[in-house]
């Protein structure tokens, strides 16, 4: 893999860095039971270290959507905080978002993916051959990815390290 330089986040990882900050920053303790990857501080700061290796962060309005249902769904009290958080997050990363319409989609894909990661998968496709990474842990879309000659990992490969 050449030394990619742009960083597209799915919907999870996001949501994990977030729900992290949300337990340490906040005292959302009862958030706990919902991280999948981020158990331990290790794994965050292996996570954020990789993060941070790239000039530029990209999600898609798709991705903000779900985060956007999930906090509706999840958080009833102190709302306009945990958002605070999120925008701070998004802040802190300098994060992109890259617009592709549904209708510009491979129905094919949308069916079998979703719109969410098929716009996160031709996104990372409109960049330069090697300029870009796809972090997930949906197995589908990093095969996906990689079928059609696109780097992806899973976060395990990342916070495991």
């Amino acid at each position: 893999m050449d030394n990619p330089r742009i960083l597209l986040l799915d919907t999870g990882r996001l949501r994990e860095l977030i729900l992290y900050a949300a337990i340490r920053d906040l005292g959302y303790s009862r958030l706990r039971p919902k991280i999948g990857y981020l158990r331990s501080t290790e794994n965050y700061r292996n996570l954020t270290a990789f993060i941070s290796r790239f000039r530029r962060r990209v999600t898609t309005p798709h991705v903000v959507s779900e985060l956007s249902a999930w906090v509706l769904r999840t958080i009833d009290t102190g709302r306009p905080r945990f958002w605070e958080l999120v925008f701070d997050e998004f802040e802190r990363m300098d994060m992109d978002e890259e617009t592709l319409n549904l209708l510009k989609m491979p129905l094919e894909l949308v069916a079998s993916l979703g719109a969410t990661d098929v716009s996160l998968l031709k996104v990372a496709g409109s960049f330069a051959p090697g300029n870009s990474i796809l972090l997930s842990v949906d197995g589908a879309l990093i095969k996906e990815c990689k079928d059609a000659g696109l780097s992806a990992l899973h976060v395990w490969e990342v916070i495991a390290a």
